[in-house]
């Protein structure tokens, strides 16, 4: 009797134990990560509320190390207050997403979204902070140069500042104000002198040099296609012969641009509003189409019935190259447009642009 007694109470506590355990085990399991970052945090602690990581890279590899053990609960990395510097890319990759097809997940308009089973990564700012994220570095102590370097202009003096970069910084690409990011050094630009490649160009004499710094030197490239813009690092410059390489392919072959003109012409745009020549231009050959920056134009009039926002920012960003400097914003008066009579009326303002009368009446689908 004593032993089944003894068997008994093995027994139930050996039963107890398990539920506890699967209890237990059960609640952890439906548990959300929660990880936590401070700029004033340490990568060597525990990334808990109150041992925060110090990065936000530490926090990411914290959660890939859990994916790896079969953890596959949601995380969530909050940010406390502070600038979290980015010195390397922030890779993530297909561990740090939904394993559920995107359709079947339901988004919010706007935000995140609420958490759910999926298994994936949210940056979340600690509640009631305001973190900045950034991979930008500080310059400061800005100073006015009294002589500016030699590869300079003499014109550029007394207009130029210097600042010391950072130690580990070797090159940057965009640098910005309070007010936005600041426009490159340039200069006036060239079209090609005859059909390149990719990663060729044949320019005139003088564009480009072969500087000492080659491959901090960028060209900008609108190969052919006014919607495509190749920011492309150089590579190779030969002066004697006009022909570079760049390091990187352009989208397009680049081509020379041989004459092409807008003038005298009328455009209105539909109801719906439009895009001055949709930006772009063919050639007289035909075999290119040169951006409508690298276009001769002008004398021509534009006309919208209701909305005219578009023609102005055309003009305006047109004049400031020197282009459109005649052209005019104006209804061009048609005698009777309705009935197919697009004869200008007395006072047309295309008639001071030059800009003749056409005979429609012999154009397109005619019947006999």
């Amino acid at each position: 009797m004593n032993a089944n007694q003894d068997t008994f109470k093995i027994k139930w506590t050996f039963y107890l134990l398990l539920v506890v355990l699967l209890t237990f085990s059960a609640c952890e399991s439906s548990q959300t990560i929660e990880l936590y970052v401070s700029v004033e945090g340490n990568d060597g602690a525990g990334g808990s509320i109150t041992e925060p990581f110090a990065t936000i890279l530490k926090a990411v590899d914290a959660v890939h190390k859990l994916r790896k053990n079969g953890n596959s609960n949601p995380a969530i990395v909050f940010l406390r207050d502070g600038r979290h510097q980015l010195n390397q890319t922030l890779v993530l990759g297909i561990v740090d997403g939904s394993p559920a097809p995107s359709e079947l997940i339901p988004l919010e308009k706007y935000g995140a979204g609420q958490s759910g089973d999926q298994a994936y990564i949210t940056f979340a700012a600690f509640p009631g902070k305001h973190p900045v994220v950034s991979s930008g570095i500080p310059l400061t102590r800005w100073k006015l140069l009294e002589t500016p370097p030699s590869e300079l202009p003499e014109k550029v003096a007394g207009k130029v500042c210097g600042a010391d970069i950072p130690e580990g910084l070797d090159r940057f690409y965009t640098l910005y104000d309070s007010t936005g990011r600041l426009n490159r050094a340039r200069d006036a630009g060239f079209s090609p002198v005859q059909p390149g490649g990719h990663r060729t160009s044949n320019f005139p004499s003088g564009s480009l040099k072969n500087w000492d710094n080659i491959s901090d030197v960028e060209i900008q490239i609108r190969p052919s296609r006014a919607w495509v813009v190749n920011m492309l690092p150089l590579a190779y410059v030969d002066e004697s012969a006009g022909i570079a390489k760049t390091s990187v392919s352009a989208t397009y072959i680049q081509y020379p641009v041989n004459g092409a003109k807008v003038y005298h012409n009328i455009i209105i745009s539909n109801p719906e509003g439009g895009v001055a020549h949709g930006e772009i231009a063919k050639s007289q050959s035909g075999a290119y189409r040169p951006n409508i920056e690298e276009t001769e134009m002008d004398s021509n009039l534009y006309y919208h019935s209701t909305n005219h926002t578009w023609v102005d920012e055309h003009l305006k960003r047109m004049r400031a190259i020197g282009k459109e400097k005649a052209s005019l914003l104006a209804d061009p008066m048609f005698k009777d447009p309705a009935n197919g009579d697009f004869g200008f009326k007395e006072g047309s303002p295309a008639l001071a642009l030059g800009i003749e009368e056409l005979d429609v009446s012999k154009m397109g689908l005619l019947v006999k």
